[in-house]
């Protein structure tokens, strides 16, 4: 395993685009598409209000459920189109398919600034980001 080359850049300044929000989760089949902003990192699914996280929520979605990520394995995928840079690291979404599969695949990549990039699939992800929402919503009182 590796870090992910090119995720973050060096330095990233005034010439790199970072997005404001990320699509975490596309909509389709009945489900309504899920974003995350990153200042503050919110989530919205659909056209609800979007849900504030609590700190650090995205980095320990990804050390619980998320696998080591080694880029040599998904040469070949579509580049990412966006990174979003969300508390100490960078998240981009990655569609891949194998040799075996029909349809691709959507990922969520993490790259923390200090450790090794984790991925999942996106629906994972969304579907934790979701459930930690609710909860940090109901015990705010909100």
């Amino acid at each position: 395993m590796k870090e992910l080359s090119g995720l973050a850049p060096e330095g990233a300044d005034a010439s790199h685009a970072v997005a404001e929000r990320l699509c975490l989760l596309e909509a389709g089949e009945g489900n309504p598409a899920v974003w995350l902003t990153r200042s503050p990192v919110r989530i919205a699914n659909g056209d609800e209000p979007a849900r504030p996280l609590p700190a650090g929520a995205v980095a320990r979605v990804f050390e619980r459920y998320g696998l080591p990520f080694d880029e040599a394995a998904v040469a070949g995928g579509e580049a990412p189109t966006e990174e979003l840079r969300v508390e100490s690291g960078w998240l981009r979404r990655l569609r891949h398919r194998t040799w075996y599969d029909v349809l691709p695949r959507d990922y969520l990549v993490y790259q923390p600034d200090q450790g090794v990039a984790r991925y999942q699939l996106c629906s994972h992800v969304s579907a934790a980001l979701l459930h930690l929402a609710e909860r940090y919503a109901a015990s705010q009182g909100d």
